[in-house]
């Protein structure tokens, strides 16, 4: 295998052809938005996949409505965006996600170590009330309804009685209860939960129920067990260092040295060394190989299950430990010839 591998003839043509109507939107929104719909779904989707950061959130947009084509992105595909344009700048996006890949985000996004991370939740929570609420409902339906218990549980307590909860819960009359009958002393979650319950009844009524009849341990065992299951399913050999996928890397002071932006562009190279030193390894890895249509899902769960345990570990290691970088360099550039 050769770790310079470059990108196909076609790839290239795509990205040409994206770069080219980018360009024309800066001058011609118009004419470029009417080009993009003569494109056709498929060729709109095969080129987004060979895009990153603000160009395929830019490409996306030239849509009058991006919505399928958002939720026709792979999962990581999407993160891998997102973390590239920066969350804030990302609202777009969010808000056309599917249920399915935002609670992949969530899966990796709301923990730190494998432990739920509240800082990280009350940020999440922040950006998803900046969704329009018309926008926000199938996003929402990708929050797992024990870990939003378990972070609310800690602020939130009931105004009317537990039993009288109870007993309405019991009866399935969710729709009783509203936020006035939660007490908080946090503004932000006082605004949360407003939110949700405009946005989704069900949800806010499934959220109330798990706070008020379930035990602790019993909601962090269902948190921590649906999370784990999930990611076992999507190929995450280390449960508690998967967040570590999306850490950005900087591998110069380990000797490696990928082309700058600019010039890995005119002189081919793969997409993993297009986005330079500032790209989540094996998530970059995986978005080349999808685009480039030689890895297919069975494919692509063996390759993670092989190689995600190395790349956590290289990961960990290059935060944690400074000392020998000629073993890291080594090991960088094994996996990157492993993964080309």
């Amino acid at each position: 295998p050769n770790a310079h591998t470059q990108d196909s003839p076609e790839q290239h043509a795509l990205a040409a052809q994206a770069k080219d109507l980018l360009a024309l939107a800066e001058t011609n929104r118009r004419a470029a938005e009417d080009a993009f719909e003569q494109l056709g779904y498929d060729k709109q989707i095969e080129t987004a996949l060979v895009l990153q950061g603000d160009d395929l959130q830019e490409w996306l947009l030239l849509s009058s409505d991006c919505t399928d084509l958002v939720r026709a992105l792979p999962p990581e595909h999407l993160h891998h965006a997102i973390k590239l344009i920066g969350e804030e700048d990302a609202l777009a996006l969010l808000a056309g996600a599917s249920s399915a890949q935002m609670q992949a985000l969530m899966d990796i996004e709301w923990f730190t170590e494998g432990q739920l991370d509240r800082r990280k939740v009350r940020k999440w929570i922040e950006l998803l009330m900046a969704l329009k609420e018309d926008e926000a409902d199938e996003a929402m339906q990708g929050l797992d309804p024990s870990a939003l218990a378990l972070f609310l549980k800690k602020y939130v307590r009931p105004s009317v009685s537990r039993e009288q909860l109870l007993l309405a819960l019991h009866l399935q009359q969710h729709y009783l209860f509203t936020p006035a009958d939660l007490d908080t002393d946090d503004d932000l979650i006082e605004r949360f939960l407003d939110y949700l319950y405009a946005v989704d009844r069900d949800l806010f009524g499934e959220v109330l129920e798990l706070m008020v009849a379930e035990e602790d341990e019993i909601l962090e065992a269902d948190t921590y067990g649906g999370r784990e299951d999930r990611l076992i399913k999507r190929g995450f050999p280390v449960l508690a260092k998967a967040e570590h996928l999306l850490e950005f890397i900087n591998v110069a002071p380990y000797g490696v040295e990928w082309p700058a932006r600019g010039a890995a562009r005119s002189s081919g190279g793969t997409d993993i060394q297009r986005q330079g030193p500032a790209a989540p390894f094996l998530l970059s890895v995986l978005a080349w190989a999808r685009a480039k249509g030689e890895l297919g899902e069975r494919t692509e769960r063996v390759f993670i299950k092989e190689a995600a345990e190395l790349s956590n570990s290289l990961l960990i290691a290059h935060a944690k430990n400074p000392g020998e970088p000629h073993v890291k360099r080594d090991a960088l550039a094994a996996v990157q010839v492993l993964a080309s």
